[in-house]
């Protein structure tokens, strides 16, 4: 069984690289610090994000009741063509249904002052009720009720994971553009080493040439090697410079920033907690991020969908109406006031008055199968798309477990290797005291010790990404977790 290493919580250590006063050093925490608050692309996310928690709270109030109150005086002509003013009141309700539907409620009343003065009032009360049956021939549920809000929401969770994919993949870049930075400085540096040594073993071989002991050809190959390693030189410091570019690019600071210096910050691995591979690859399924986005990509396709055939449903139409009719004789009130017990004076009646109805499109059943295919089509696309998303995530995971496992024992190898050429120094030292060898060569074990050394360095950095990536693929959010799975020291 593949098994995959998680650290306990160790603090977080600063140990700054001492440097000139003019440079200015960083720790690794303080430049993703840097830039996550700089970051244009991350506030591009953040924003995208704003904008649909906002369409999701406006889709919300989609299925709030909508009221509506009106007032206001209106005219009407008698046959007389006399002109007598009238009062109207009214306020209606509209409330979406939990079942797809709508309900619309209105209560009105018409205030009339005859010619002798008094107040008749004709109230009346109006309720309409508008249901859809049948959508892509299934009977409507009451998904659709939250259907406009519930895409939206969805719309809301892919920008949340998107913010935070674009803010892991932010980080793992200033992750490998930190290191690299510092790997490339620690290969200048033996690089150089390596320079002067050579130049030193070149006055030798002069020295015994000048003494008729030395050899043209043992010149001329130092001389070449330490031209190589010259050129070696100019490539990594071009290749530095490069990558202090693209950092400072990523951290949104002027210039070249040639003078940036961090800590050599090198992550440390303890073997505290064992998890299990297959229970990583279960945490990718729930939260990877571009599964996520598949999954919730289906289910508002499929919500979609049913919100498009209702367009194309039958329609169940239920509506009253209440009326009240006053008294044979009846001559009205005088004041508004009196008017009110009017509607309860003997005598007094109301009339209801109600129909059901069904509206069955019939000139839209070619639109609707082609809506429906349409929708099938966009529903086995998404289920494709979420299938190989699995499993190019899966196949993908499973290839960083490997990487994760190579590196592992190539670390094995370097400390091995430190190992024994420690061990090769303490002989060089025995040996040179008892003059068997000579300084230089003594000095050769020592950078041969620095190159193994240096490797080991570099496998500890590759193994630290290896697992940053692996737990970002799970969704984790590095920013929160990254300092408490790892410790650092110089």
């Amino acid at each position: 069984m593949k098994q995959f290493l998680v650290v306990l919580f160790i603090p977080f250590v600063f140990n700054p690289v001492p440097g000139l006063f003019a440079q200015q050093s960083f720790t690794l925490k303080e430049v993703l610090e840097l830039a996550l608050k700089n970051s244009p692309a991350l506030a591009i996310a953040e924003t995208h994000t704003d904008s649909a928690y906002y369409q999701y709270l406006q889709n919300q109030s989609s299925i709030l009741p909508d009221i509506e109150l009106g007032i206001g005086p209106y005219h009407l002509l008698n046959d007389a063509e006399s002109q007598s003013q009238d009062l109207s009141a009214s306020i209606s309700l509209n409330q979406v249904l939990p079942t797809a539907g709508s309900l619309a409620f209105q209560i009105e009343n018409t205030m009339t002052m005859d010619e002798g003065g008094n107040c008749i009032q004709n109230p009346s009360l109006n309720l309409s009720i508008s249901q859809p049956l049948f959508v892509n021939g299934k009977i409507i549920d009451s998904q659709l009720f939250h259907g406009a809000g519930k895409t939206a929401e969805i719309s809301h969770t892919i920008a949340k994971i998107e913010q935070q994919a674009e803010k892991n993949r932010i980080i793992l870049q200033v992750i490998i553009n930190y290191y690299s930075i510092l790997f490339k400085n620690r290969e200048i540096a033996l690089l150089e080493k390596r320079c002067n040594l050579l130049s030193k073993e070149l006055d030798y071989e002069n020295l015994l040439r000048l003494q008729g002991n030395g050899s043209i050809s043992t010149i001329l190959e130092i001389e070449l090697n330490i031209s190589l390693i010259e050129k070696d030189i100019i490539e990594q410091r071009f290749l530095l410079r490069q990558e202090k570019q693209n950092l400072s690019r990523i951290l949104d600071m002027e210039g070249d920033r040639e003078d940036l210096v961090f800590s050599e910050e090198i992550p440390a691995i303890s073997p505290e907690e064992i998890v299990e591979e297959v229970v990583l690859l279960r945490l990718m399924e729930e939260h990877n991020p571009e599964i996520q986005k598949k999954k919730l990509s289906l289910e508002q396709t499929q919500i979609q969908a049913a919100l498009e055939g209702r367009n194309y449903s039958s329609q169940l139409l239920l509506s009253c109406s209440i009326q009240h009719e006053h008294p044979e004789n009846y001559q009205g009130s005088e004041s508004i006031s009196g008017s009110f017990s009017d509607l309860f004076s003997a005598g007094s009646t109301y009339s209801l008055n109600g129909s059901i109805g069904l509206t069955i499109p019939v000139f839209t059943g070619r639109q609707r199968r082609y809506q429906e295919r349409i929708d099938r089509n966009r529903e086995f696309i998404a289920q494709q798309n979420l299938e190989s998303s699995l499993a190019d995530e899966t196949s993908s995971m499973e290839m960083l477990f490997l990487r994760y496992e190579s590196l592992n024992e190539e670390l094995e190898i370097h400390e091995k290797y430190v190992t024994i050429n420690q061990l090769r120094i303490q002989e060089a030292e025995r040996m040179q005291n008892t003059g068997s060898i000579t300084p230089l060569e003594a000095e050769k074990i020592r950078l041969e010790l620095k190159k193994h050394q240096n490797n080991l360095w570099h496998t500890k950095a590759e193994i630290f990404i290896s697992v940053c990536t692996i737990l970002s693929r799970t969704g984790m959010d590095l920013e929160r977790n990254i300092f408490n799975y790892f410790q650092f020291f110089r």
